[in-house]
C-alpha cells in the first residue's frame, strides 16, 4: 500500500528546500528548481538533488531559466491576444508592459545560465568536438568537390 500522506510530505519539503532561490517550472513532465534540483510530476517518481557534477546541475538549472521565459512569452502573447478583442482595460495593459519587463528580466537570466554553462569543462570539450566535426565536414566537402572536378576529356 502506497503512503500518499508521507509521499506527500517529502514532495512538500522537497519544494521548500529547492524554491530558495524563485519558484519552480513545470516543463516537460519535471518541475524545475532554481538551484539545479528537478522532480519527476508524479509524486511517486523521482525527487534529484542539484548533480554534483557542474555540467549536469547547470544544464538543470539553463533549463529552469528557459522554461520560465517561455511561460512568461506565453503569458504575454495570451494576454496581448485577449486584450486586441476585448474593450479597453488599462490596469491589463499595465499588466502587459509588467510582462513585457519581465521577459527582459529573463532573457538575462537564460543568457546567463547559459554562459555559466558554456563555461563548463564538459561544454568546451563539446564545443570543441563539435567544432572538429565541422572542420572535417568542411575538409570533406572539399576533398569532394576536387574529386568531382577531375573530369574525362
Amino acid at each position: 500500500m502506497i503512503d500518499a500522506q508521507g509521499m506527500m510530505q517529502r514532495v512538500k519539503a522537497f519544494d521548500r528546500a529547492h524554491a530558495v532561490g524563485g519558484p519552480s517550472v513545470q516543463h516537460e513532465g519535471f518541475i524545475y528548481y532554481p538551484d539545479g534540483a528537478y522532480r519527476d510530476v508524479d509524486p511517486i517518481g523521482v525527487l534529484a538533488e542539484p548533480d554534483s557534477d557542474d555540467f549536469v546541475r547547470l544544464s538543470n538549472i539553463a533549463t529552469y531559466h528557459r522554461a520560465r521565459l517561455q511561460k512568461t512569452v506565453a503569458a504575454f502573447q495570451d494576454l496581448k491576444d485577449s486584450l486586441l478583442t476585448s474593450s479597453p482595460q488599462p490596469e491589463e495593459l499595465n499588466r502587459l508592459q509588467g510582462l513585457r519587463t519581465e521577459i527582459v528580466k529573463r532573457r538575462k537570466d537564460v543568457h546567463k545560465a547559459e554562459a555559466d554553462l558554456a563555461l563548463t569543462e564538459t561544454a568546451r570539450a563539446r564545443a570543441g568536438h563539435q567544432e572538429f566535426l565541422a572542420e572535417e565536414r568542411q575538409r570533406q566537402a572539399s576533398w569532394r568537390e576536387q574529386v568531382k572536378s577531375v573530369q574525362l576529356s
